[in-house]
């Protein structure tokens, strides 16, 4: 019996990966539609020296766009410590590009959510297309054009957002972390949704384009305080007004390395309070499921094989674990993910068996740090107290040359 068992874990953990990667290989046969495109407002909230804000932002300002494009950068207050360097590349780069300031958020409402706000309304026309993107993204030339494309040749296209890449080696335990949790597992289990179903009841926020009167006609930004996951709730309440949202095939870079060992849990932590409240289970994290489930199942069994002296099935249980970090490895690998080096193949079966403490630790958290800030949160995971004295925001690691 426990062969039998064994077996199934291996087969299962073989299939999860086909599906996935076949997902995957469908999303990159979209084709970019042919379509004639309007002006587009950009908004990039800027909060801390993200590693590679240089490079960052000068991606941001050298984007192709066949429309007027006006981009916005917001922070904080004047002694924001990215303040200098978007100045910097701004002038370096003889763009038009403005920083504006927004103060300290409202009670109740989330430091992005009002700088997304505040740098809306600063806009100096209203355009058709509005798009928000992270700090930490390094856009590549076309990728403004795709998204926006996918949002117009559809009217009923609410919002079009590009998967997000971790393209930096790890050089740590947080990164190798950092890049299971947002390439091995988010990234292709979203793709799979989005092929069955050519629509998600939420949005990935990394980099997203929208429909100006689709976001009007479902409430607006404002719609959204006093939530803590402002993307999946906007994507969550277009799709309730009638609207589609896209996963574009182009990702989009996300630049982090050197996140210290022990912010890993803090990260883990945040992201899986940000799925609880705007993912739904069914269908969409079941892959997740599965991964660390068949990895649970193939340590346990091992041991028990061990334990009986059962050296077949102690050996295919094994497998089964070791296939689930490679397959995941592989799957990072598919999009274009940076490699995990050979020193740190160990950092992956240490996140795996730390996910489901995670898991269980974001179900019952009540504060969350996020940016600088300290959040309370509520039993359903929204917004309590915004915490009137800011946490110390985290020194970024070095960039590396």
């Amino acid at each position: 019996m426990l062969l039998w068992v064994a077996i199934a874990g291996a087969l299962a953990s073989g299939l999860t990966y086909v599906i996935l990667s076949n997902a995957l290989r469908a999303l990159d046969d979209d084709v970019r539609p042919d379509v004639s495109l309007p002006s587009m407002t950009v908004v990039r909230p800027v909060r801390g020296l993200d590693p590679g804000l240089d490079e960052n932002t000068q991606a941001a300002l050298r984007v192709r766009y066949p429309a007027e494009l006006e981009t916005i950068f917001v922070v904080d207050d004047e002694h924001e410590p990215a303040l200098p360097v978007l100045e910097r590349v701004i002038e370096r780069e003889g763009s038009s590009a403005r920083v504006v300031i927004a103060g300290p958020p409202p009670r109740g409402r989330t430091g992005k959510l009002h700088a997304m706000i505040v740098g809306l309304r600063a806009a100096r026309a209203r355009t058709p297309l509005v798009c928000f993107a992270d700090s930490d993204t390094r856009p590549s030339t076309g990728l403004l054009e795709e998204l926006a494309s996918a949002v117009v040749a559809s009217r009923d296209v609410g919002a079009a957002f590009a998967r997000a890449i971790g393209t930096r080696p790890p050089r740590t335990l947080g990164d190798v972390g950092y890049g299971l949790l947002l390439d091995g597992i988010y990234g292709p289990q979203v793709a799979l949704a989005s092929r069955r179903s050519g629509s998600l009841p939420f949005v990935m926020g990394q980099t997203m384009v929208l429909r100006r009167t689709a976001l009007e006609a479902c409430g607006g930004l404002e719609g959204s305080s006093g939530e803590l996951v402002d993307d999946m709730n906007i994507g969550a309440r277009l799709a309730a007004t009638g609207y589609r949202n896209v996963l574009w095939r182009s990702p989009i870079a996300i630049v982090q390395e050197g996140l210290p060992t022990r912010d890993l849990r803090g990260t883990a932590l945040r992201w899986m309070v940000f799925a609880r409240t705007g993912i739904p289970f069914w269908p969409y994290s079941v892959p997740a499921a599965i991964w660390v489930g068949l990895y649970a199942l193939g340590i346990v069994g091992a041991l028990v094989s061990m334990a009986i002296a059962d050296v077949t099935s102690g050996a295919l249980f094994a497998a089964t674990s070791v296939s689930v970090v490679a397959s995941l490895e592989a799957l990072r690998r598919q999009q274009g993910g940076a490699p995990t080096p050979l020193s740190l193949w160990w950092a992956p079966f240490v996140c795996l068996a730390m996910v489901p403490w995670w898991f269980a630790c974001a179900h019952f958290t009540r504060a969350i740090v996020w940016r600088g800030r300290s959040y309370e949160l509520d039993a359903r995971g929204r917004l309590g107290v915004l915490d009137a004295a800011p946490a110390r925001v985290p020194q970024m690691p070095p960039q590396m040359p």
